[in-house]
């Protein structure tokens, strides 16, 4: 039985500040469905002032079977601290296993600068006729202030990395969303400044990281969205990429973004200089009235399934809860 997902889980905990390097992946029979995903985020947050209060959101949730094996879902908010880390754990029969983590590292927390890393990752892998395995993980700050927040800049570092093996997936995401209330009249405009999306589903792999964009994948998405009105126009830009059947079917790109990705039609397998450190200049003019209070939220996320039976697909969905509970902001 091969031990692929136990030695990358293991080289993702090793590296805790880091991501893991893709490379080709081959699959065979005797493979265990497995997959991994791990997203991090560094961020630099500098408005003119005014920051208040800050915190952190985590979920992370582990389900296998069989038989069930559940850990989970942990969700909470709590105060801003300077490290955490919480995580889940669902061990299978047979050496399968679901594991989630989430955690978050503060390095500056004043009125005029937040600043840090998220993280969210995870693993499961399941002997070819047992159940599924389901790895959900979550990791966000939220910070709150008053009419200084609402120009400032954002420098965001996002690395993703995902893994697949045979009938196993993954799916990632990273936004950055907005909140501004006028405590006048009650209204609240929200809205993202950044949302990046990513897909994997069956053997492959993705790594973005260190200025390398690298896929070799047989079904992958990837849509980056910098487009807000609110960004400075010289900093905006969009990305919808996509693979299917072993070959680029979509790849168009705006802005700061143009011509990086590899033309339709060609292979799957491929790497290309991408810059992942993002500068975000925002300015929200007078929104929010005369006294506006303020929320950013700076979310990372992802999920991973193995699940080789068909006839499992409708019992594992039900142990999906990552995308509902954590775009709570998006709504």
């Amino acid at each position: 039985m091969k031990t692929i997902h136990l030695m990358l889980y293991r080289s993702l905990l090793a590296a805790a500040l880091g991501i893991a390097a893709a490379g080709p992946v081959l699959a065979s029979p005797i493979d265990d469905p497995a997959a991994s995903f791990d997203v991090t985020k560094k961020f630099n947050f500098a408005p003119a002032g005014g920051v208040n209060a800050a915190s952190w959101e985590y979920l992370v949730h582990t389900i296998a079977a069989a038989p069930l094996n559940n850990c989970g879902p942990f969700a909470n908010s709590a105060p801003l601290p300077p490290t955490r880390l919480v995580a889940c754990h669902s061990p299978t029969p047979k050496e399968g296993n679901a594991d989630a983590a989430a955690s978050v590292a503060t390095t500056a927390l004043t009125p005029r600068n937040v600043a840090g890393q998220i993280r969210a990752f995870g693993d499961v892998s399941v002997p070819p006729d047992k159940g599924f395995a389901l790895s959900e993980a979550t990791s966000g700050v939220t910070i709150n202030g008053d009419r200084l927040m609402l120009n400032g800049q954002l420098v965001l570092t996002p690395k993703f990395f995902a893994f697949a093996l045979g009938l196993a997936s993954t799916a990632l995401f990273d936004p950055v969303t907005f909140d501004i209330l006028d405590s006048d009249t009650g209204l609240h405009t929200r809205g993202r400044l950044e949302n990046i999306d990513a897909e994997l589903n069956g053997t492959g792999s993705f790594t973005w990281a260190d200025n390398l964009f690298t896929v070799d994948a047989t079904d992958f998405a990837f849509n980056l969205d910098l487009d807000s009105p609110f960004i400075a126009a010289g900093e905006r830009g969009t990305v919808d990429f996509r693979i299917s059947g072993g070959i680029v079917t979509t790849s168009t790109a705006t802005g700061i973004f143009a011509g990086l990705l590899p033309m339709v039609g060609s292979g799957a397998a491929f790497s290309t200089p991408f810059s992942n450190e993002l500068t975000v200049d925002y300015d929200f003019g007078s929104l929010g009235g005369a006294n506006p209070l303020v929320s950013i939220g700076i979310d990372d996320g992802g999920s991973a399934r193995a699940i080789p039976e068909p006839g499992t697909l409708l019992l594992a969905c039900t142990g999906i809860v990552l995308l509902s509970l954590t775009r709570r902001r998006l709504g």
